[in-house]
């Protein structure tokens, strides 16, 4: 199994966490998004956002966390 990760700025990935889920472990990265939908992923990361803040000022953030973890597999 792999460490799969799904990028997301929104709860409304719930076919991704689907797909990803059949390949291992799911850790979701919530950026600006709440963290509360995606309970059903082993790991949930948030990533805050100041006001107005637009999610690709956190991509450099986000990839070192996802590089951190030894990704199989990366859903953005």
């Amino acid at each position: 199994m792999s460490n799969t990760f799904v990028i997301a700025t929104n709860p409304q990935v719930a076919a991704v966490l689907e797909a990803a889920g059949k390949t291992g472990d799911v850790t979701v990265v919530a950026v600006g998004t709440p963290a509360d939908p995606f309970s059903d992923a082993a790991k949930v990361v948030s990533v805050d956002l100041g006001e107005g803040v637009p999610a690709e000022a956190a991509a450099a953030s986000v990839a070192k966390l996802i590089a951190a973890g030894d990704p199989g597999l990366v859903f953005a």
